[in-house]
């Protein structure tokens, strides 16, 4: 004879509660860890974004003194855009260093940066003459006007041929110097296209995380739905146990 009762089913009852309780904290523990991902994910991008909008802007100062040395018209402008170019240099360096620890690869961009350093520093070198050709112009006429090398009439000459050779080296220099800035334009355009590529690459990773957590989202309702059912056989269960 059976010793099974009819009382027995609440055994099975209890059985099936753990189970569902046991994948109710899995659904809820897979859910608190989707999201740590995400937000993770989510930190990572906005740290490459950050770098990449630093690389574009540190690519272009370091363009910028370069393109400036055409409008120099004394030894102090030529300095300054010197001193510009050697500050651009120092940030370029220091941000092309922290790629990899934004999980960037910034070798390509580190490849341009370098051919375009090279640039500007032969730029600033057929600049040099011409530039400082105007302090020592300027400390000509000084000296001229204390009276230290020459009378007031041999300043009075000498000016309308300084004048010229200025003119002349200028044009000249700039007509060398131009082909040097354009190799130079064109780096920093490659430059730029490869900071837009991994920004696109950046932004495309952004959308696929989204659309990775709406699926996530979509999987973690289903498996809920699953849930909320056992929840309810238990409901009918212990309904059905309370009047037997």
């Amino acid at each position: 004879m059976s010793r099974f009762r009819w009382y027995h089913y609440y055994f099975f009852l209890a059985l099936f509660d753990v189970v569902v309780i046991v994948l109710s904290l899995q659904l809820h523990q897979q859910a608190v860890d989707r999201v740590k991902d995400l937000l993770d994910a989510e930190r990572q991008l906005d740290n490459e974004s950050t770098w990449l909008q630093k690389a574009q802007t540190f690519v272009m100062k370091l363009n910028a003194p370069g393109n400036n040395l055409f409008g120099v018209k004394t030894g102090d402008d030529y300095m300054t855009q010197k001193r510009l170019f050697e500050r651009a240099k120092q940030n370029m360096s220091a941000t092309l260093a922290e790629a990899p620890h934004v999980g960037l690869d910034g070798s390509r961009i580190a490849a341009h940066v370098a051919e375009m350093e090279s640039k500007a520093t032969e730029l600033f070198a057929r600049f040099r003459p011409f530039a400082m050709s105007d302090i020592a112009s300027d400390a000509t006429t000084k000296n001229h006007l204390w009276g230290r090398q020459s009378t007031a009439s041999s300043l009075l000459r000498s000016q309308p041929l300084g004048v010229i050779g200025e003119v002349y080296s200028g044009l000249r220099t700039a007509m060398t110097a131009g082909p040097v800035m354009r190799d130079m334009d064109n780096l920093q355009h490659e430059a730029l296209r490869e900071i837009a590529w991994l920004s696109a690459t950046n932004a495309q990773r952004r959308i696929d995380l989204i659309q990775q957590h709406e699926a996530d989202i979509e999987k973690q309702f289903v498996s809920q739905s699953f849930v909320i059912a056992g929840v309810l056989l238990i409901l009918v269960g212990v309904h059905l146990f309370g009047r037997r």
